[in-house]
């Protein structure tokens, strides 16, 4: 049984770093690197990524190392979610990369925003707390996908407006 739980564990975890990366920056219409010097939008990816936790955690997952980076000895996750979510937008994308979900959206597919960020939210709404981050990633990028909206930096204020706690 401890093998699925790190399994789980291992899947949740990066969904945690997906949350706040993915969506959001295919949002803007930019690669991720660019997205996450748009103002404001470092912090609301760390947003996501905390509400991502906050719905592992209700379920009963328990972090796991990821990236190399041990679990710190602390009860607040916010600046090992923050370590992590650095550490891809410095690390592993290169400037010009695109997101998957940005790559997509480019050939007309659909994204995987459901099982990332919706089910964020729908994980927390069922644990009775509000994922507002998660929330309105999802709404925009349905937008997206059914063609009301465009990908552009302009989105950056609905997503800074909107997802806060």
């Amino acid at each position: 049984m401890e093998v699925v739980e790190d399994i789980v564990a291992a899947k949740w975890m990066k969904l945690i770093v997906n949350a706040g990366e993915l969506v959001p920056s295919a949002i803007l219409g930019l690669p991720l690197y660019e997205a996450s010097r748009v103002p404001g939008m470092r912090d609301f990816m760390l947003r996501a990524s905390v509400e991502a936790l906050g719905a592992a955690e209700s379920l009963g997952v328990r972090p796991t190392p990821i990236f190399g980076q041990p679990i710190p000895d602390t009860a607040d996750m916010r600046d090992y979610v923050q370590t992590l979510t650095d550490m891809v937008v410095e690390t592993f994308a290169l400037p010009h990369s695109k997101t998957t979900v940005l790559q997509d959206w480019g050939k007309g597919r659909r994204s995987e925003v459901e099982e990332i960020n919706g089910l964020v939210v729908d994980t927390l709404t069922s644990a009775g707390k509000a994922a507002p981050a998660n929330l309105i990633t999802s709404e925009l990028a349905h937008r997206i996908e059914s063609g009301l909206l465009t990908p552009g930096v302009s989105n950056a204020k609905v997503l800074l407006d909107r997802g806060r706690d």
